[in-house]
């Protein structure tokens, strides 16, 4: 009944794919949209990596399937801020506020429903090391530690705004950091063994959800 439902229907009747490598990523509204398909779609995506997207306030849940998630977000986003410390303020208690007055659950809350998903230890804070540490102060950690479902929490900042990471250092960082991310990160499903694929991908039920936003781009990765 969705946009996204019927996008990954068609593409896995008509192409070749590796259906346990279908990821998600987006920016802003894109990133906000990547989040919200794992969500409803979360027994088939493997990963999403929103890059400057969060969850509007009131909406933040865990997926029902453990997704890995790769949330890039810079220090100085004021139009959708990671957390109420670069936010504009008069945010009800745990939310930021953007440029724009929207309302933004902060990025930390976020990756906690992914790594309660995922099975993660919750309470082990571990680096997450890329080839860009150090440059603009980007760094990358493991907020929740190891999962048991094999799926990864990661959240990653660095010195930049609402826009790509590292893009006038390294025009190809953000493909670097997230093609990477997702080439290791396969189909998750140890917690919860979900039958796979799941039945509404081959057309007999409606899914588990509706899209809620546009912009997110997917990534189907062929055999």
């Amino acid at each position: 009944r969705s946009l996204v439902a019927s996008l990954f229907r068609r593409l896995s009747a008509t192409l070749c794919l590796d259906l346990e490598a279908i990821h998600l990523t987006g920016i802003s509204a894109g990133g906000l949209m990547a989040y919200q398909a794992a969500l409803d779609f979360s027994d088939l995506v493997a990963s999403a990596a929103p890059v400057a997207g969060s969850r509007i306030w009131g909406y933040n849940r865990a997926p029902r399937h453990p997704v890995s998630l790769l949330d890039l977000h810079g220090f100085d986003d004021v139009y959708v801020p990671a957390n109420a410390s670069n936010g504009f303020g008069g945010a009800p208690d745990g939310a930021t506020t953007s440029h724009d007055r929207f309302f933004y659950h902060e990025v930390p809350a976020i990756t906690r429903q992914f790594a309660r998903a995922a099975g993660c230890n919750l309470t082990a804070n571990r680096p997450h090391p890329t080839k860009f540490d150090g440059l603009r102060r980007l760094s990358c950690n493991e907020p929740h530690g190891a999962c048991a479902s094999g799926a990864s929490v990661v959240q990653c900042v660095g010195e930049w705004g609402h826009t790509w990471p590292l893009h006038h250092l390294h025009p190809f960082a953000y493909a670097d950091l997230v093609l990477g991310f997702f080439s290791r990160h396969p189909k998750a499903r140890g917690v919860h063994g979900a039958a796979f694929p799941p039945a509404w991908l081959l057309g007999e039920d409606a899914g588990e959800g509706q899209g809620e936003g546009e912009g997110a781009a997917v990534r189907a990765v062929q055999r």
